[in-house]
């Protein structure tokens, strides 16, 4: 349902959409860093351990669980995945931290504008409170906030989702990350990046308004 109703705005917009005439186009790129925090090692390493220990792969290993025996029912299909999923990924944890440097994240943002179009471009999946925010700062522009252009880290959350003292485990602030096999970012990670695109975007703008669209020649 969700894809054709994209489809649909697509599809007036091809419609009811104008030609114009582009003579020029600016942009620029910028690298920065993404704050991080390092995730327990330990932790990690229980995971780990625990997955091999009801796997049955660790010698010590209850590996009844996976076969059954007589009168015990077999651990089920559906829970070895998750276990071998969850020790996959907590070893890929784990060996991030042969990695360095450990608190931040190098990633790169793009600014594109083009007449009256600003195209501010990062390489995750921006909450939309913080694309408003930066569309908010660009009155005389139309904004275009995009994502996952260039690269692939994951979510920027408000800070709220690192909370959890709620008792929920936030998909896109804790999962994804050790999906990622990477540790997650800090609960301000989106004002950081906020912060950089707004700054890109006005230095390729600058104060001044749009410049005024060329009217298009007549065809001979």
């Amino acid at each position: 349902k969700l894809s054709d109703r994209f489809a649909d705005y697509v599809r007036d917009g091809l419609k009811n959409g104008s030609k114009m005439s582009v003579d020029s186009a600016e942009m620029d790129t910028r690298e920065i860093n993404l704050p991080l925090v390092p995730t327990d090692r330990a932790l990690m390493l229980r995971q780990m351990n625990l997955a091999d220990q009801l796997l049955g792969t660790a010698g010590t290993g209850v590996a009844f669980l996976l076969s059954g025996l007589e009168g015990q029912a077999s651990l089920p299909a559906a829970a070895q995945r998750w276990l071998r999923f969850s020790r996959e990924t907590a070893e890929a944890v784990f060996e991030r931290h042969n990695q360095s440097p450990l608190t931040e994240m190098k990633a790169e943002i793009q600014a594109l504008r083009i007449h009256d179009l600003l195209v501010l471009a990062n390489p995750g999946e921006l909450f939309f409170t913080f694309s408003e925010q930066i569309s908010s700062l660009f009155p005389r522009w139309k904004v275009w906030v995009t994502g996952y252009t260039h690269d692939f880290v994951g979510y920027f959350p408000t800070p709220d989702r690192y909370d959890v003292q709620s008792g929920r485990f936030s998909y896109p602030a804790y999962f994804v990350p050790m999906i990622k096999g990477d540790f997650r970012f800090r609960e301000d990670v989106g004002d950081v990046l906020v912060r950089h695109l707004i700054g890109l975007g006005r230095s390729l703008v600058g104060a001044g308004k749009p410049k005024p669209k060329r009217a298009n020649k007549a065809a001979p």
